[in-house]
């Protein structure tokens, strides 16, 4: 273990991906760089985050010097990325659903054992008191 921050990256730049950059940010986490394929979203989340930005996250994946990645993309590009970033032994905590595809979400699962990876599903009612079962 190292008391260094944890160096984040953050595949697919839009509105959620402002939450996770805040709980990174919150959390002593570093942002040093994200994946986003529009142009304009790109260099405006470069400015405002300070972090470097890649239009494709397999270049994230390969440069960005990162222990750990949010997946914040549409849907059906969570298992694409999720298993590039485990297949590299890079944790993944992916926005739900983890995949569209059961068979995706099992290779996923598969992968962060291989790489020695977290998983980890975003469901950011959790820890909501409504969300707990009676009598818990």
């Amino acid at each position: 273990m190292t008391d260094a921050p944890l160096n984040v990256g953050i595949i697919g730049a839009g509105a959620i991906s402002q939450r996770h950059f805040e709980g990174y940010s919150h959390a002593g986490a570093i942002v040093t760089a994200f994946a986003e394929p529009h142009d304009g979203t790109r260099h405006r989340r470069e400015t405002e985050w300070n972090a470097r930005g890649y239009a494709d996250f397999t270049k994230l994946l390969e440069e960005g010097e990162v222990q750990a990645v949010s997946i914040c993309t549409p849907n059906a590009f969570h298992a694409p990325a999720a298993l590039a970033a485990l297949s590299r032994g890079i944790h993944v905590l992916c926005e739900k659903p983890l995949s569209l595809d059961l068979a995706a979400c099992d290779e996923m699962i598969a992968a962060a054992r291989e790489g020695g990876a977290i998983l980890q599903t975003g469901h950011h009612l959790r820890s909501s008191p409504r969300c707990r079962p009676p009598n818990a």
